[in-house]
């Protein structure tokens, strides 16, 4: 094994200087208590969703892709607990899929039908919705309150299970109910 010459090691102390910034010095996902940027998208099967035609609901945006092995992991969950609360007037869960335009055409309706998925499915085409949420990795939840605000963000599988998974989005679901009362 040879030595390192000085511009050698400078050159691996820069580049593991810049990774340690991006992996520490960003932080993935919205700022927890600012306003969620608003933002108008094409779905699955329902037309057009704009995130501000529903403000005064608590909304659940998971961000996830076909090829991701975590987030398909948690979509199991996510199918949960749209069933369990669908029809409840003051909470929205939808996903974001953030594949590309071809894949998001053919594969993505592929994909819910054979899995007997049907929550709602936002397209995020050209990466739009990731770069004003700022969300760096998936998959990533995103819940947001009735004001607006952002309440929590999940960069991650918050579990290894789907079970554990569930119970992490019902907590979230229930803190942001109890944050705010509904509006009368």
């Amino acid at each position: 094994m040879g030595r390192l010459g000085p511009l050698k090691w400078i050159a691996l102390i820069a580049i593991v200087a810049l990774l340690t910034y991006e992996y520490l010095g960003k932080r993935s996902g919205p700022a927890v208590g600012e306003a969620a940027p608003d933002f108008t998208v094409p779905t699955w099967g329902q037309g057009e969703f704009t995130l501000s035609e529903h403000k005064g609901k608590i909304i659940v945006l998971d961000f996830w892709a076909t090829w991701c092995p975590p987030c398909k992991a948690s979509l199991p969950a996510l199918q949960r607990v749209y069933r369990k609360h669908q029809g409840e007037q003051d909470l929205l869960i939808a996903s974001v899929n953030t594949d590309r335009v071809e894949v998001q055409q053919k594969g993505v309706p592929q994909f819910m039908q054979q899995r007997r998925y049907d929550f709602p499915v936002l397209f995020d085409q050209g990466m739009r919705i990731s770069q004003t949420y700022n969300v760096k990795s998936i998959p990533t939840m995103v819940v947001v309150g009735r004001d607006g605000a952002v309440r929590a963000v999940q960069v991650g599988l918050p579990s290894t299970s789907v079970d554990g998974i569930e119970q992490h989005l019902e907590q979230w679901i229930t803190e942001a109910r109890a944050a705010e009362p509904p509006a009368m």
